[in-house]
């Protein structure tokens, strides 16, 4: 009897061993996956916006024919086109459109029927839905004396004032190329030039590309294909440290600092921190970078 159970302790000595050492292997499998966790990049990733330069200047005439064909399928802010008035100074576009509303009303209904002398009185209803249609409008008005920037995205057009900005999408009317080069005409004729640009814009660094990168201040959000900052080797999610070797905390500092720089068409040293992890990396690969850009005048 001593020696079956001595026999039996023994094989669950061993069966407890091999379950130790099962639990052992997957804390260490569990924790070797936890430090070799990729880490996940918070940076906006590259819009594709087409770094502008005409191709072609237009005479007035022509180039407001061009921006009337706007009102054939193209939208204006997220708003379909329905006409655009054109004159030397201004663009007015005008969009048309409607809005559902439903209304639901409840509308009561009474009865009631007899049992022997009693009344018995009965109250029901019923719900009714009807839709209606409002029509919707609104008028925008872009000044060529106004605007500092042109920009291509894909099928749009964005065209950047002092104050506002308008998004063109372009649809089928006329080709993206085609309409910044009428509204860069009509400028033109005005006499007003595009603004120096350096060809990339910037934002403030959030709580979580903070907490991802241990970095505040300001960085690249984007890049434009073709512009002065791209050949320049400027990247987005690129920190940025220094501009002519002053200091970049704020955003009002950077703006300020390239505004000055675009106005003076002098070129600027600017000092970047590279955040990027490379792919399957699970750390950042930090590096500076000084690069030269001078702003392109259009």
């Amino acid at each position: 009897y001593f020696r079956k159970q001595l026999k039996t302790g023994r094989k669950v000595g061993k069966a407890m061993k091999k379950t130790k050492s099962l639990i052992l292997f997957f804390i260490v499998l569990f924790l070797g996956g936890c430090a070799m966790t990729i880490m996940r990049n918070p940076w906006p990733q590259p819009a594709g916006v087409k770094w502008y330069v005409p191709e072609y200047y237009y005479q007035q005439d022509e180039a407001v024919s061009i921006l009337k064909t706007l009102s054939a399928g193209g939208f204006a802010n997220g708003q379909k086109i329905s006409g655009v008035d054109v004159d030397k100074y201004i663009m007015l576009i005008n969009m048309k459109w409607q809005e559902i509303y439903s209304t639901t009303d409840y509308t009561p209904s009474y009865g009631g029927f007899f049992i022997g002398w009693n009344y018995i009185p009965v109250y029901s209803g019923s719900y009714q839905t009807s839709n209606i249609a409002v029509d919707k409008s609104i008028n925008v008005s872009v000044s060529f004396r106004e605007i500092k920037d042109i920009q291509i995205m894909g099928e749009s057009v964005y065209l950047f004032e002092e104050s506002k900005s308008t998004v063109i999408n372009c649809g089928n009317a006329v080709t993206p190329q085609r309409a910044a080069d009428a509204v860069r005409s009509m400028m033109r004729i005005n006499g007003v030039s595009l603004a120096g640009s350096f060809g990339f814009s910037f934002a403030e660094v959030n709580k979580e590309q903070a907490e991802y990168s241990g970095r505040s201040g300001i960085y690249i959000a984007s890049v434009f294909d073709g512009g002065p900052a791209q050949k320049a080797g400027i990247e987005v999610s690129d920190i940025i440290l220094e501009i002519n070797s002053r200091k970049i905390e704020k955003i009002e500092e950077c703006a300020a600092a390239l505004k000055a720089a675009a106005l003076s068409g002098k070129k600027i040293d600017i000092l970047v921190l590279n955040t990027k992890v490379p792919e399957g990396a699970s750390k950042i690969l930090w590096e500076k970078r000084l690069a030269s850009i001078k702003p392109a005048t259009r």
